[in-house]
């Protein structure tokens, strides 16, 4: 891929009452077919990158399905929204 990878968070602390610091990686990339069409572009909602790993728009690495990688960052927010 190009540029660095995008974060993308399902709960925010003090907003949300299921965020924790240990996130659970999992990897995404856009398919050769998502890319083709031009559908490729930055995702930065939790909902709308899983219903475009629904649609198939976007695999796992290598094309394996999307899912937990078994890797779990340590990686605490350091911006508080209230």
């Amino acid at each position: 891929g190009e540029g660095d990878p995008l974060h993308v968070i399902g709960g925010i602390p003090t907003v949300s009452n299921d965020y924790s610091p240990a996130w659970d990686l999992n990897l995404g990339v856009w398919t050769q077919e998502a890319i083709s069409k031009g559908y490729r572009a930055r995702v930065i909602d939790e909902f709308q990158y899983l219903q475009l790993v629904e649609d198939g728009w976007i695999t796992g690495p290598g094309g394996q399905p999307f899912g937990s990688t078994g890797i779990v960052v340590n990686c605490p927010m350091v911006i508080r929204f209230l």
